[in-house]
């Protein structure tokens, strides 16, 4: 996992690599209590978003609850509930905290190199914790106050280039939507049922009359299998897309500085 998370920071450009997933420290659970009442033992907000973070990140979005939060924590959901709101400030809580390091980056005024450095730190916390990337590309319920400085060093990285006005909200979501996303496929999983029988079938209809019914991909199918979207059956966990995602980069980049006011 470090390997590959290394290898998606784009090191070349200074990111940091100090990537090995920094798990939260052991949650002190909380006595159960009865329903309505205010756990006589405290929980935290923090605490609550570190677990939930932890649950989505071994079991994935899908099984993602208040009640296994809630379970995992030893309490009633309505403890969690206390605490947090609702389940979209939870999620929105995770979010921020799988960026977490990202507070720390500062752009250097060359705003190239800040956009690249800004989606390869971007892309190693996505490494570290997969299942966030569909969260923040496909549930707005990710976006809450705590992602608002991060927008703000985004803008500033855009408004040093000379947008501003409508082009510097238009660059900002041809970056932002570029970035989410590619990670948001890259990082996407198999089917949960059947996988491997899935994955065989894929396989298998790349190459069975490809060649008569799709030549173009018949020609290319030997760089095109497990290495391109809509035709790989591995994560990006297992096997990163480190040259599309710096070939994505380069031409987001060259159409915002041919876009660019002078």
């Amino acid at each position: 996992m470090q390997d590959a998370c290394e290898r998606a920071g784009l090191a070349h450009m200074g990111c940091r690599m100090d990537v090995a997933a920094k798990p939260p420290a052991p949650a002190k659970t909380a006595k159960r209590r009865t329903a309505g009442q205010r756990p006589k033992i405290a929980l935290t907000h923090a605490q609550i978003i570190e677990v939930a973070l932890r649950l989505i990140d071994e079991q994935g979005l899908a099984d993602f609850s208040v009640r296994n939060v809630a379970k995992a924590l030893d309490v009633f959901p309505n403890a969690v509930l206390w605490y947090v709101g609702n389940r979209n400030a939870i999620l929105a809580g995770v979010t921020a905290l799988a960026l977490d390091d990202m507070s720390s980056f500062r752009p250097s005024g060359d705003w190239e190199l800040d956009l690249r450095m800004f989606a390869g730190q971007f892309r190693l916390c996505m490494y570290r914790h997969p299942h966030i990337a569909s969260l923040i590309g496909g549930q707005m319920a990710s976006a809450g106050r705590a992602n608002l400085p991060l927008i703000e060093i985004l803008l500033r990285i855009l408004s040093n280039a000379g947008f501003e006005g409508a082009a510097l909200v238009d660059s900002y979501n041809v970056f932002v939507a570029s970035v989410v996303g590619f990670l948001a496929l890259e990082l996407s999983t198999p089917p949960r049922d059947d996988a491997d029988a899935w994955a065989n079938e894929l396989q298998n209809s790349l190459h069975d009359g490809a060649a008569a019914e799709f030549p173009v991909l018949a020609a290319n199918v030997s760089a095109m299998e497990d290495n391109a979207f809509g035709v790989r059956w591995s994560t990006g966990v297992q096997r990163p897309m480190d040259s599309a995602f710096a070939a994505m980069l380069d031409t987001v980049i060259a159409g915002l500085r041919a876009t660019r006011l002078p």
